[in-house]
């Protein structure tokens, strides 16, 4: 994977300039900002994730005061981009400025905008923290751990021209379950028992009905048209005297009807109920949505903060499969449940992270100029104290990497396989975390396989499988050398990678190639290198290639692979390595005496043992010991008493009828003897020329 990286300077100024500036420029390209003049609010930030059964998704941001008033907020993540993203104002008191304009009136959007509101139009905004008593009951994301009991209300409404009650009371109950697949058993196991929903239940007697009908809420009956705040505060409102909101931190309002067009929802409000004042984790749930346990985890996970993460070019959100927050209802036949319908996956580290589930002692960040080798555990359930996560830095704030071990395990037996899987973190995108691509549909990483973003020279290698985790390599920083071997073989050449010195190459390193051919060295030195290739019956173009490195890394560093012994189709095979031609037969002839082997091998001629290569007698002959000895060794070696000293192959295919037997050489050793070699092992040793051993004739 290769990135071109823009970097740009940033020169100070005076706060009210850059304000100036910026609405000017945003009036100059979007004339709806000039609708007002520019105001500030302030008051409590709140995001909320929607997200419909077809695909589609939608993102709100809303403003509330101290008084309850909430404004909608049309905010360009530009305007925050530098700032970290939006993700960081989620529940936090801020100050914002802009313009107030009706929906129509802008092309800027939250993605979503909710029936005829007016809209904030955000110029600039930052954090405008309260010292308050009542701040103190805010709580949000943020760097502290959330953790403890969390329980949920459950309040059913249908529409006051809607008489269906799609589920009962019992049902709504059973889904926070403390067993499998209900919500406390899943948030216990996703955060190592550090939050449950302990607590929860369905509020009030069963099904309240709506003081307006459906078409009330959505006048536009559009998906996203519904105003979610008037729904929720008619909601609440019908189902308040028997319901005490104070026993509860999140509520789950199910309704009768698809009310948003198709639209399930997951974020907060701040509201004051039964005396409490905060922000409360809130849903707006469908019939569709509540009839598949994994979208109610889904949603609640947006209660909690958890933004999408998403797969690289996807047509929508929801192609993630190693994440509730994307892909929640993927492979469902492996999580069904005959109540609940599709039960969800674990989130991914990096959303456990924000939540403060994963000890900082199990996180390692592997910053620019650092190479490692971790063992990381199965990020769902570890089973040692090793590392369940990797931070990549990669010098651009707010961009990083990172790295988990997923297997079959607990609600992750629905997972794609089991292997690493790393994302590409940006906090200033809607869906902060990005799948990186392996060119797999599940773009998961698997043993052998390699990482590489060489714009800033950052790898990750999956070593081996632990059986509860992988062990894998990053290198950050360090210089890089890799390539790809291409032809007749891909998978298990040898890679040698020497250090050109004075005196002659030493041996730096050695790797394998993986499956597709592909290799690479890491935390390589500067200096200059030779790389070359190797596997038993394969000759490589070029032989081999010199690199210099000097504070760069250097990719392409290919060869093309070919078979070391070719069938020429005539009854003849061509030695690439030697050059020499042998008879394809290696027992035409049998056994035989040595001076009638050595007349057998003169007097060979095309027609005879498969030849059909217009030879002549004269043409072959008997091979040398040492050719014997080099037809089985690569490179090929020269004579070496009893065995070899390379590591033997028996020559095979594309040869035939090659016996693991004796073989006459035309090397004599007196007068009355001559030196045979073993095809079995490449052993050699001499006898009486009236001994019969095979015939293998070579020009």
């Amino acid at each position: 994977m290769k990135k071109v990286l823009m970097k740009q300077r940033y020169y100070p100024m005076f706060p009210s300039v850059f304000i100036v500036m910026v609405l000017l420029l945003i009036t100059f390209l979007n004339p709806s900002y000039a609708q007002g003049p520019v105001e500030e609010l302030s008051g409590w930030f709140s995001i909320d994730w929607g997200d419909s059964e077809d695909g589609n998704s939608s993102t709100v941001y809303t403003l509330s005061d101290l008084n309850g008033q909430e404004t909608m907020l049309n905010l360009d993540e530009k305007v925050v981009k530098n700032l970290g993203g939006v993700l960081q104002f989620n529940g936090k008191h801020v100050s914002a400025q802009g313009t107030l304009a009706t929906p129509s009136g802008t092309n800027m959007k939250s993605d979503s905008v909710e029936g005829s509101q007016a809209a904030f139009n955000v110029i600039s905004i930052s954090s405008a923290p309260l010292f308050e008593p009542q701040a103190l009951a805010i709580d949000g994301v943020s760097s502290a751990a959330v953790s403890g009991a969390f329980p949920w209300v459950t309040i059913m409404c249908k529409f006051s021209d809607i008489a269906d009650e799609p589920n009962n009371v019992a049902y709504f109950n059973g889904m926070y379950s403390s067993t499998k697949p209900g919500m406390d058993h899943y948030w216990k196991e996703l955060s190592f028992n550090q939050v449950d929903v302990s607590g929860s239940s369905v509020g009030g007697t069963g099904w309240y009905t709506l003081p307006n009908t459906e078409l009330y809420y959505n006048p536009t009956d559009t998906q996203g048209g519904t105003d979610k705040t008037l729904l929720a505060n008619e909601c609440l409102a019908a189902a308040d005297a028997d319901v005490d909101y104070s026993l509860y931190d999140g509520i789950n309002m199910m309704f009768n009807s698809n009310f948003d067009n198709g639209y399930a929802w997951g974020g907060s409000r701040y509201m004051t109920l039964d005396g409490v004042t905060k922000r409360w984790r809130t849903t707006w749930e469908p019939p569709w949505a509540y009839h598949n346990i994994s979208v109610i985890a889904h949603e609640m996970g947006h209660g909690f903060g958890l933004p999408h993460s998403d797969a690289p070019g996807g047509v929508n959100t929801y192609d993630n499969p190693w994440d509730v927050m994307s892909q929640d209802r993927y492979n469902c036949g492996a999580a069904w449940d005959p109540t609940y319908g599709c039960m969800a996956q674990h989130t991914i580290s990096y959303h456990k992270d924000l939540l403060g589930w994963i000890p900082g002692v199990r996180i390692i960040t592997v910053s620019s100029g650092t190479d490692t080798t971790v063992i990381l555990e199965d990020l769902a359930a570890p089973a040692s104290s090793n590392y369940q996560m990797v931070k990549i830095t990669t010098g651009e704030t707010p961009n990083f990497y990172t790295v988990e071990a997923r297997k079959f395990t607990g609600y992750d037996v629905k997972l794609p396989d089991e292997g690493i899987v790393i994302h590409n973190v940006d906090t200033s995108r809607s869906a902060d975390a990005v799948l990186e691509p392996d060119g797999s549909s599940t773009n998961l990483w698997s043993v052998g396989e390699t990482f590489i973003d060489a714009a800033n020279d950052i790898s990750v290698t999956v070593n081996a499988d632990t059986g509860t985790g992988f062990e894998v390599t990053i290198s950050n920083f360090s210089n890089i050398i890799d390539g790809t071997i291409f032809g007749e073989v891909q998978g298990g050449v040898t890679i040698e990678l020497y250090k050109a010195q004075c005196g002659g190459n030493e041996l730096e390193e050695t790797v394998t190639t993986d499956l597709n051919g592909d290799f690479i060295f890491t935390g390589v030195l500067n200096g200059s290198y030779f790389v070359e290739p190797e596997k038993t019956g394969y000759t490589f173009s070029p032989e081999g290639q010199f690199v210099t490195i000097s504070d760069n890394s250097v990719s392409g560093v290919d060869f093309t692979a070919t078979t070391r012994f070719v069938d020429n189709g005539d009854g003849t095979v061509t030695d690439t390595l030697t050059l020499l031609m042998w008879l394809q037969d290696g027992s035409c002839f049998g056994t035989q005496d040595w001076d009638t082997a050595a007349t057998s091998a003169e007097e060979l001629n095309s027609g005879e043992c498969g030849l059909s290569d217009g030879s002549a007698a004269g043409d072959w002959r008997l091979p040398t010991r040492e050719e014997f000895q080099g037809i089985g060794t690569d490179p090929p070696t020269t004579y070496s008493p009893a065995f070899p000293s390379a590591a033997w192959t028996m020559p095979s295919a594309p040869f035939i009828a090659v016996s693991t037997s004796r073989y006459w050489s035309i090397t004599k050793k007196t007068t009355d003897s001559s030196w045979y070699v073993r095809m079995l092992n490449g052993g050699t040793n001499y006898s009486d020329l009236s001994t019969s051993y095979y015939v293998w004739p070579v020009r």
